[in-house]
């Protein structure tokens, strides 16, 4: 049933990516579509067509479902991380401007939706077939590497765009934006691959999975700081602040929900100690029974 709605919400985010679009594109007066804009409608059409029939296999039983859903998420995430750089690329003027400023809100939250929405399923995916359904850092850790990679491409691009290897030291504001943009970058590759690597280390120590959580926090919470502040790629509302935030989100949601399970595990190591202390209160606390006199003992009162 989670992933029905799961579907639903990657349905819904397409049907209004595509409208946006075409409402979009009726408003210029060129009649012609140009290429981007072609395959980003595409995405959006084969997105709405995959989704669909994700929600009508998603009603199977669910080794059946996970069997056909699987390619059908895989299909899913390709077209949207495909689609989605041109969608949001400032040049093309549809969901952002050059200043990296929302456009047009619709396509812009819609169109991170359908990804967000594919990054959801492939975690609850993954959670089945590593048999850790009870558990929701699997899909965490999903998101962590999605928005990762993300940041780092957005990051990338906009370092790009600055010609930031041409900036002239002397130059205090470019510089400092540049060495932000680096370390948005350096930071959003790092985190992405531990966050990769997590994902497949189901039995990984919990105290393994902890400390890295917590080193990730650490990192981001400077992240947030260094990037969205001031001079930051971050500073005005964009991909690199939305991504930024999502990530030190989602690592806190990890060590929120390690803490959760430890407790948990403690929890489940230490009742049967307190059941076997309570039993042996009851039997110490249970009234004794007066002992039987034997026949030889009635024998020996009545003498």
């Amino acid at each position: 049933m989670t992933r029905l709605k799961l579907w639903g919400m990657l349905l819904t985010s397409s049907i209004v990516s595509m409208l946006s679009i075409v409402t979009t594109l009726d408003k210029r007066k060129d009649s012609s579509w140009e290429r981007h804009e072609r395959w980003i409608m595409s995405v959006a059409c084969i997105s709405i067509c995959l989704s669909f029939l994700g929600a009508l296999v998603s009603c199977l039983p669910p080794a059946q479902a996970m069997m056909m859903e699987s390619p059908l998420i895989v299909m899913c995430l390709g077209f949207w991380s495909a689609g989605l750089p041109a969608l949001m690329d400032p040049d093309n003027e549809l969901a952002v401007n050059e200043l990296g400023g929302i456009l047009n809100a619709n396509l812009y939250f819609f169109g991170w939706g359908c990804l967000i929405s594919g990054i959801m399923l492939a975690g609850d995916v993954a959670k089945q077939a590593n048999g850790d359904e009870a558990s929701v850092t699997a899909v965490q850790w999903v998101c962590l590497t999605a928005s990762s990679f993300i940041l780092m491409g957005t990051s990338t691009g906009t370092y790009r765009d600055l010609s930031c290897r041409s900036i002239r030291k002397d130059d205090d504001l470019s510089s400092s934006t540049c060495n932000r943009n680096l370390f948005a970058i350096i930071l959003g590759v790092c985190s992405g691959v531990v966050a990769m690597a997590m994902i497949g280390m189901k039995n990984a120590p919990p105290a393994c999975q902890a400390v890295i959580s917590v080193l990730l926090l650490a990192a981001w919470s400077c992240g947030v700081a260094y990037i969205t502040f001031d001079d930051g790629p971050g500073s005005r509302l964009g991909n690199v602040y939305f991504a930024t935030l999502d990530q030190s989100l989602f690592v806190r949601q990890c060590v929120g929900s390690l803490i959760g399970d430890a407790q948990a595990a403690d929890t489940e190591d230490n009742e049967p100690e307190e059941v076997e202390k309570l039993a042996n209160e009851d039997v110490e606390d249970a009234p004794q029974e007066a002992p039987v006199d034997t026949a030889e003992d009635a024998a020996q009162k009545a003498a």
